[in-house]
């Protein structure tokens, strides 16, 4: 008996069928989402099949967070706004390589992600459920009044009080950037 294992940025879970095996891993653009800024989804998928063959016919899905939309899709998959879902199927071996940009709204943090995938091969359906995946809302610094992403050294001075004025100049003209993931601001380039 083969396995069919589904990857999401790591994590692995396996389904046992006899015959074929599809693997597919989820990725973002991004660490982390922001409304009104674009987000690209990848999913890769690799399978193989022990008559060499090839899959016969696939299906695979994606369930995007409810209140996003679907701006594009490579290759062009079809969109369910009702169900939140963009969807790929044909009749060959799965493409290795689908993306969607979404264009995100709202603040729940997280979102998730659910992913799906069936093929036949081998004289057997393929069938496999993504681990739930989450994007994580990037929330702006305390000290970023404007919500720019960037901390001015106004901003900074404003913020850390009279001990701030020893803040030094550094590139890009005295900003940093906080990508809303971590604690540590990052020095812009």
């Amino acid at each position: 008996m083969k396995k069919i294992a589904v990857s999401l940025l790591g994590l692995l879970i396996g389904v046992q069928v006899m015959g074929a095996e599809m693997l597919s891993s989820h990725s973002f653009s991004a660490g982390g989402y922001k409304a009104g800024v674009n987000i690209t989804v990848t999913i890769n998928t690799t399978t193989t099949t022990i008559d060499g063959l090839g899959f016969v016919m696939y299906a695979i899905s994606d369930i995007f967070p409810q209140g996003w939309t679907c701006v594009s899709s490579t290759p062009a998959g079809t969109v369910n706004t009702t169900d939140h879902k963009i969807s790929w199927d044909g009749t060959t071996d799965p493409p290795t390589t689908l993306s969607y940009v979404l264009a995100p709204s709202g603040t729940v943090d997280p979102v998730i992600f659910i992913g799906q995938c069936v093929g036949y091969a081998d004289g057997n359906v393929v069938t496999g459920t993504f681990p739930n995946l989450s994007l994580p809302l990037l929330k702006a610094h305390p000290a970023d009044t404007n919500g720019d992403g960037k901390i001015t050294q106004l901003e900074y001075v404003s913020y850390a009080g009279p001990v701030a004025a020893v803040f030094k100049r550094g590139i890009n003209g005295g900003e940093y950037n906080w990508d809303g993931t971590t604690l540590t601001p990052k020095t812009s380039p």
